[in-house]
């Protein structure tokens, strides 16, 4: 039997001397005075010690010179031993500025970076910062779960509605149809047939609508056949719907996606489609959905108004706010490009995990 033999441990970077430890510990304004200190005292040996040697060397020369070079050789000295010291005595300042920085870029997991030569009250301000960090990423990790608490239970209760809408609504709806039917062909005045073909035709369009309800509602299509199906099936009943022309194509091949992942794209697409056929008042929408190794992207772009993104207010453009939370949801990301007058593109790109891939419900297997 073999015995795993354990690997030894990493080598640990000698700690330097408890004295300088204790040394680069200092406050900030100590660390500079002391460092200034050891300038002027460095300074002076040497401008004395040069002195000396000229004055032995040259007992001839003018006292100008030998007074001027010290001068110059101190000055720069010091210039040059200063600018060392301060520059990593405010190294710590410097960590605490990227920080911020790359905080206000968009990189939350962004941390000061602390040493020994951090001064006392900036360590703390560094731990401070990375304290508010770490309890705001917190927040963010818990908001993100409400989001989707409260995304999931909307889409049961969707789910729900639409099969109370197809089970019960329509199949009543349908029982009223066939009884105005049966009526119509049977020995009623022309009046009445009149009135119960024009109630036909009502309980007919009516029928229509809560089967329209119920497919926006929750598709079928989506469980049963997959997202592109679901898209395509939905872009078809838009164009015929509205008379808006939308070129929908899709090259992610024939497995499935990940139903999360399936769900957020189609309700992206929907929010995305809805909005350029109701809003934008575009004549043209092109929706495409590509994969790559990694990914899955979804385009949506109409040639309508368009709109300035940055100024959306958050009561206008709760559609635009929740495409982002649901891309957010999987780890994606949402990109909306418009300008006034020049359209809106809608970009989702949210990426796979292969292993979570499955084949389509409806799919042969080959022995």
């Amino acid at each position: 039997m073999d015995t795993a033999v354990p690997a030894p441990p990493a080598a640990q970077p000698p700690m330097p001397p408890q004295a300088v430890r204790r040394l680069l510990g200092l406050p900030l304004l100590w660390k500079v005075l002391i460092a200034n200190s050891l300038i002027i005292a460095l300074g002076a040996v040497t401008g004395t010690v040069i002195t000396a040697h000229m004055v032995r060397s040259r007992p001839d020369a003018p006292l100008l010179n030998l007074v001027l070079v010290p001068i110059i050789a101190g000055i720069l000295i010091s210039v040059v031993v200063n600018l060392i010291a301060l520059r990593a005595a405010l190294t710590p300042l410097r960590h605490v500025r990227e920080t911020i920085d790359d905080v206000r870029g968009g990189q939350l997991e962004a941390r000061v970076r602390l040493g020994l030569l951090t001064d006392p009250e900036i360590q703390q301000v560094g731990e401070t910062l990375n304290g508010m960090l770490d309890e705001l990423e917190m927040v963010r990790d818990k908001l993100r779960a409400l989001s989707a608490g409260i995304i999931d239970a909307q889409e049961e209760e969707r789910r729900r509605i639409s099969r109370e809408l197809h089970d019960d609504t329509a199949q009543t709806l349908t029982s009223l149809l066939l009884y105005a039917k049966a009526l119509e062909q049977g020995d009623v005045p022309p009046a009445v047939r009149e009135a119960l073909a024009e109630l036909r035709e009502e309980v007919a369009r009516s029928l229509e609508g809560v089967r329209r309800m119920a497919r926006e509602l929750r598709p079928s299509a989506l469980d049963d056949l997959g997202l592109p199906a679901a898209l395509e099936g939905y872009t078809n009943e838009l164009a015929r719907r509205t008379g808006l022309p939308v070129h929908y194509r899709a090259t992610i091949g024939g497995e499935r996606l990940p139903p999360r992942v399936e769900l957020a794209l189609y309700r992206i697409a929907q929010e995305a489609l809805t909005n350029a056929a109701k809003h934008a008042r575009a004549a043209h929408v092109n929706i495409t959905l590509a994969r790559d190794a990694d990914a899955i992207t979804l385009t949506v772009q109409d040639d309508g108004a368009g709109f300035e993104p940055d100024r959306v207010l958050p009561a206008t453009g709760v559609g635009l706010f929740s495409m982002r939370e649901r891309a957010e949801m999987e780890d994606g990301a949402l990109l909306v490009r418009s300008a006034p007058g020049d359209g809106a593109t809608v970009q989702a790109r949210l990426p796979l995990r292969p292993t979570v891939l499955r084949a389509p419900r409806n799919a042969k297997t080959e022995g």
